[in-house]
């Protein structure tokens, strides 16, 4: 099939994960004035699951990907006990959505790709 490629789950991974991070600093941002609240963030990692077929000898391999959202609770930025960085968050906002853009216009990109090798197939 085609979307179970490698390719297509790394994009819907990233784009999952991307809209995970700008939820995540839209509200590290709404709860800047928040006392004692502590700044989130965002990471992405693939995890690689290898499993191996002992009959056959061979291998075969399952990639998963994992955004996973931690707190941080080393910094303190104000004297209410808040560490929200209203510039850095901006900033990683802006990022994040420039990122999932991309992203975005790279899954387009796939899809006019298969839908051109379908009409021509069609047609």
């Amino acid at each position: 099939m085609f979307f179970n490629d490698r390719t297509s789950t790394i994009l819907h991974a990233s784009m999952d994960a991307l809209w995970m991070k700008q939820q995540v600093h839209t509200n590290n941002i709404a709860n800047f004035d928040t006392p004692n609240y502590k700044a989130k963030t965002v990471d992405f990692q693939e995890l690689m699951e290898v499993e191996v077929n002992r009959e056959t000898g061979k291998s075969k391999k399952k990639y998963d990907y994992v955004a996973t959202v931690s707190e941080d609770n080393n910094t303190v930025m104000r004297l209410d006990g808040s560490n929200v960085d209203l510039e850095k968050e901006e900033l990683e906002l802006w990022r994040a959505y420039a990122q999932y853009s991309y992203v975005q216009y790279k899954v387009n990109s796939n899809f006019e790709g298969y839908n051109s090798v379908l009409n021509k197939l069609g047609g």
